[in-house]
């Protein structure tokens, strides 16, 4: 187990980042009773790969065309987190992670899955602990939408989209919102219309970027590797 960013190896996209181009995230089994994601590791493990791998269209973190290109490095630090419990509010959150963060594992941006926070909320991300993916939130979204993509595929795209609030520092600037997200994407001059609905970073969850982890040239621009919430900040 190691707490160093390994070297990559550079990509036009990659030059394109601030930092060393390598995105570490120490990543906790589920703080969840969530049935079809804690009794089934091998699925988790498989989400979490989904995160960083390259899938053509669907993008990915190291993905040079549709995603980052950010070589990605991640630890499956506790096979058991607990205690379980509802979070009733951002203190409780931050509570938890403080008292799960691995010290080893310092240049890691903290990502937990945990089970929920209130009935809808798919995720979340602080400076103060790194960043959550909701299983409850998670599940509620997907069945709702008719199971129309792969559960996991839900996990990956949430998990992402919280890592990369970790890795930018937009400040109302490149067209992202005071919450983080951008209403135009893909910087056609036309806020929310359909083309805008597969990106990452877009404001809205939909059915079609709830499957996918495609990065738009505004979020490509903002990333900052030498600026981590959890990490650095």
């Amino acid at each position: 187990m190691s707490n160093a960013p390994a070297a990559t190896h550079a990509s036009a996209t990659r030059r394109a980042v601030r930092g060393s181009h390598a995105l570490c995230a120490g990543l906790l089994t589920p703080h969840t009773r969530r049935p079809e994601v804690s009794r089934r590791r091998g699925d988790l493990r498989s989400g979490i790969r989904r995160v960083r791998e390259t899938r053509a269209e669907r993008g990915g973190f190291e993905d040079a065309t549709n995603g980052a290109g950010i070589r990605v490095y991640w630890v499956l630090d506790e096979e058991e987190a607990s205690p379980y419990e509802v979070f009733a509010d951002d203190s409780a959150m931050t509570a938890w992670a403080n008292a799960h963060r691995n010290s080893r594992l310092g240049e890691f941006v903290h990502l937990m899955f945990a089970d929920r926070k209130g009935t809808t909320d798919l995720g979340g991300s602080s400076f103060t602990w790194g960043a959550y993916d909701l299983l409850w939130g998670e599940w509620k979204w997907w069945n709702d939408h008719a199971q129309r993509y792969v559960f996991h595929d839900g996990l990956a795209h949430t998990a992402a989209h919280e890592l990369t609030h970790c890795l930018i520092n937009p400040n109302d600037e490149d067209g992202f919102d005071p919450d983080g997200h951008l209403p135009d994407p893909n910087e056609n001059g036309v806020p929310d219309d359909p083309p805008d609905e597969i990106y990452l970073m877009y404001r809205y969850t939909t059915p079609r970027n709830e499957a996918t982890i495609i990065f738009s040239g505004p979020t490509r621009r903002q990333l900052d590797l030498t600026s981590k919430w959890s990490v650095e900040r």
